[in-house]
């Protein structure tokens, strides 16, 4: 009989710091040629491998959870959620392992086609999900109870103290644990304005205000609006996809700069350009340029600019 994850632990001492995945992909080494398929493995000594997209989005939320313990942890001095941040994050690189198995696109290197472009871009939405319903909904909570200026504030509270945390996650990974609350918290700034002004959340706020940037230049506002039919209707989606994919792409860029100045904050040794940023910078580029394009051109890139005006039927 197969010992179960379970026991594996109580066995060793907890094997706190590795995941059910770790121990059991270690296990199904010596079980391979009689259970080939791994995550049947991982069912026969009890762990739920899930499913890809619920895994994913189980990440995505133990992730965000881990992002703010660690606030708390680091800029307010609360040391016991130091276990709750280092239980999400385990938690959380157990479901990425567990959605990698299955097939999940995770990098823009895999994408291969049309269905892994698909399946990459709603990785993404589903990766930032908690933090951008987070901001949103503190900022429509804000406006309800403060106005416009109370939602903004709100909202902008949210997004920073995520922009913080994503930065002190950053110092951790490079030192193994140690932070700089000082330099975190300055970097934190631009970060966050970034996210308000380039970032899908920013994008979603623009729409929600009916303000998603149009066609651009006013001479090619007006050329494209002059375009009648499913063609202009096309050509000023495609536009409107470049413009939001370049804006969205550098502003992830802008943050993950962030991140690398905060590496560098706590690590004398650190560069700004090496082999894991320029991967970082990358990504990051790729992975805001499709996933802003993509709501910015669905969510209404394909209509005129606010200054069109339908010209007079001279026989009316």
């Amino acid at each position: 009989m197969l010992p179960t994850i379970k026991q594996i632990r109580e066995a060793n001492g907890g094997l706190d710091n590795l995941t059910d995945f770790e121990i059991a992909q270690h296990q199904h080494q010596q079980y391979k040629a009689y259970v080939p398929d791994f995550n049947r493995f991982a069912q026969m000594v009890g762990v739920d491998a899930g499913t890809k997209w619920g895994n994913r989005l189980g990440a995505s939320i133990d992730s965000a959870q881990a992002s703010l313990a660690g606030v708390g942890e680091s800029a307010l001095d609360i040391e016991g959620l130091r276990g709750v941040r280092l239980k999400n994050n385990l938690d959380a690189r157990n479901s990425r392992q567990f959605a990698r198995s299955q097939g999940a696109i995770m990098e823009s290197g895999q994408v291969d086609g049309v269905g892994s472009a698909l399946e990459y871009v709603g990785g993404l939405a589903v990766d930032t999900a908690p933090q951008m319903l987070s901001t949103l909904g503190a900022g429509a909570l804000g406006t309800l109870a403060a106005g416009p200026v109370g939602g903004a504030a709100a909202a902008g509270s949210v997004g920073y103290s995520f922009a913080l945390g994503d930065i002190l996650e950053n110092q951790r990974e490079q030192t193994g644990g140690r932070t700089d609350v000082g330099s975190a918290s300055a970097l934190a700034v631009p970060y966050a304005l970034a996210d308000t002004f380039t970032g899908a959340g920013g994008t979603l706020l623009k729409l929600s205000k009916g303000t998603l940037p149009k066609a651009g230049l006013n001479l090619l506002d007006k050329t494209l609006d002059g375009v009648q039919g499913i063609k202009g209707a096309a050509l000023r989606t495609g536009v409107n996809v470049g413009k939001v994919s370049l804006a969205e792409g550098a502003g992830e860029t802008f943050q993950e700069g962030m991140n690398q100045l905060g590496r560098m904050a706590v690590d004398p040794n650190e560069t700004f350009l090496n082999d894991r940023s320029a991967e970082a910078f990358k990504e990051s580029f790729i992975g805001g340029a499709a996933l802003g394009g993509t709501i910015g051109g669905a969510a209404g890139g394909w209509r005129r600019s606010d200054s069109y005006q339908p010209p007079i039927d001279a026989n009316g």
